[in-house]
């Protein structure tokens, strides 16, 4: 018999598939409502207030630039700058915890994913971090990507597979319930209702694996200086 914890995320991801499921029969120009399902029923409800979700570009003081990323949590240390209100931003790495791909189907859109996390990856943070130990694996000027999708892989053996080869930091297939990650080192997986609960545990390592930085935009606007 399931417990409470169970039946609440098992509640969470039922209305999650049903609202992707009554939305499929749209055309393809009118869909693209992934994200947005996925961050206003689910992951603004559960992140603590300090982190502000938004989507938008990520660029670094080197002058390197992440491209448009869908989902974007932001620690409460930097500003970042909408083009207008309530519309995708541009944020500075340092201010960033952890980006987001939320995808219908992550098996047949697995390219794009690879595509995001390799120019992600030449953004770098350059600050001074206080880096709490259990934190996300690895370099903390790194920004931890994650990908999510609707539909996907169904045997977790195949997900795990994904998150080992290193392109993103953990993977989340919602209808398949499977949700993997590794740390280089040794692989996490969770099956059913508990996949929710293992992302969300991954998110809050990333999101708090920083207590503070001590970190300034002169390095970008000195940039502009003969």
């Amino acid at each position: 018999m399931a417990n409470h914890f169970e039946q609440r995320l098992g509640g969470i991801r039922k209305q999650l598939i049903a609202s992707y499921d009554a939305g499929k029969p749209m055309s393809t120009a009118s869909r693209g409502s992934e994200r947005e399902l996925f961050v206003s029923s689910f992951l603004r409800n559960v992140l603590p207030t300090p982190f502000r979700l938004g989507d938008g570009e990520v660029v670094d003081s080197f002058g390197n630039s992440s491209g448009q990323l869908e989902v974007v949590i932001e620690y409460p240390f930097m500003p970042s700058i909408p083009a207008i209100a309530e519309g995708p931003r541009l944020y500075f790495a340092e201010g960033v915890a952890a980006a987001i791909e939320v995808k219908s189907d992550l098996m047949s859109q697995w390219d794009e994913v690879k595509a995001t996390a390799a120019q992600l990856r030449t953004v770098r943070r350059q600050a001074i971090m206080v880096v709490k130990h259990g934190g996300m694996r690895g370099d903390p000027e790194r920004i931890p990507l994650f990908a999510v999708g609707f539909e996907g892989w169904v045997k977790p053996e195949t997900a795990q597979e994904k998150a080992e080869s290193g392109v993103v930091d953990a993977i989340l297939v919602i209808k398949s319930g499977i949700c993997a990650s590794t740390d280089g080192v040794s692989t996490k997986m969770s099956t059913g209702e508990h996949s929710l609960a293992l992302f969300l545990e991954l998110i809050h390592r990333a999101v708090s694996s920083v207590h503070a930085i001590d970190a300034s935009l002169m390095p970008y606007a000195l940039r502009g200086t003969p």
